[in-house]
């Protein structure tokens, strides 16, 4: 006798993203998004800010070829953040869960490695720059998530819209 998501089928990642909905409840369920407005919340300021000084950095330490290496890979990173966060968006809106962020994070995986390949053909300077492009989404991320959490521990954000 199977118990628990065995007896309901194969659930999977894309099954078990989002909790059931409780009797007279409308799917999508609110607690099930609760704490991803964070993800949605726009912070391409600050990694267009992460870009232009990653570039600057470059062009004054590498050279142009540095310099442009980060520019390329921080215009993909910028795509893939509007990427992730319109799966986010999806997600909130009540779409089908995870399979929304994994196929998103799939595009993110192609797009980084397809970059990645088009720099290898242009040099190693253009390629580490690149490189350090694409890294500047985390960078940003990792900027702006102090200020994010005293506002949070302030109360300047309401999670669970």
């Amino acid at each position: 006798m199977q118990s628990g998501a065995g007896a309901r089928g194969a659930g999977g990642l894309i099954g078990q993203a989002r909790p059931a909905a409780r009797a007279g409840e409308t799917f999508p369920h609110k607690a099930s998004t609760a704490g991803l407005e964070w993800a949605v919340q726009d912070r391409g300021g600050t990694l267009v800010a992460v870009v232009l000084a990653g570039t600057a950095v470059a062009a004054m330490a590498a050279g142009t070829a540095a310099a442009g290496g980060v520019l390329a890979g921080g215009t993909v990173a910028l795509a893939n953040r509007h990427l992730m966060r319109w799966a986010m968006l999806r997600w909130q809106e009540g779409g089908p869960g995870a399979l929304w962020v994994v196929a998103a994070s799939m595009a993110r995986l192609a797009l980084a490695g397809t970059v990645l390949w088009w720099a290898s053909g242009r040099g190693l300077a253009f390629l580490l720059g690149t490189l350090g492009g694409l890294l500047a989404d985390l960078v940003a991320h990792v900027i702006s998530m102090p200020y994010r959490t005293r506002r949070r521990r302030a109360g300047g954000e309401q999670s669970g819209s």
